[in-house]
């Protein structure tokens, strides 16, 4: 998935552990430790020191200092070719669509949460719904597929 930070694209992967995020960048892997704090605030260990973030969902603040992070060419996370899959471990709050639906690029199939945080999984192409593979307040995994698509309109199911 590409990311862009400012006017730099990189392209770079994520995962949400227990106590930690996973983050590659071109090849190299980082482990950053985070605390959850009261307010949906965390603490991340970087630089060898503890940091105060925060998210809005829209901009990012580090350490008091705002920064705009986009995903380029990607509204959602996929599992799989034709999969919608939770970019963190959360709790599926409400399940949009149903198998046989057809849904639109770009619209809304889940809606998970997660350190307070609701995140909507969206379709990344037009497409029927051949599988739902979770219901609403059931836990899932980063990375696993909430919804898989059989193809595009039109395609056998």
């Amino acid at each position: 998935m590409k990311f862009r930070l400012g006017t730099t694209e990189v392209e770079a992967e994520s995962r949400v552990e227990a106590d930690a995020v996973v983050v590659t960048v071109d090849g190299r892997t980082t482990r950053v430790p985070f605390r959850r704090l009261p307010g949906g605030q965390v603490q991340l260990f970087v630089d060898d020191r503890w940091c105060l973030a925060w998210s809005d969902g829209r901009a990012t603040w580090v350490d008091g200092q705002s920064l705009e992070v986009l995903r380029v060419g990607s509204t959602g996370a996929t599992a799989a070719a034709g999969s919608l899959a939770s970019p963190m471990p959360a709790t599926v709050l409400r399940v949009l669509v149903a198998p046989g639906d057809a849904v639109d690029e770009g619209q809304a199939c889940v809606v998970v949460s997660a350190m307070k945080t609701e995140v909507t999984l969206r379709a990344p192409r037009a497409g029927v719904v051949a599988e739902v593979r979770v219901v609403a307040g059931q836990s899932v995994k980063a990375g696993e597929a909430t919804v898989r698509l059989a193809g595009a309109l039109g395609e056998a199911a």
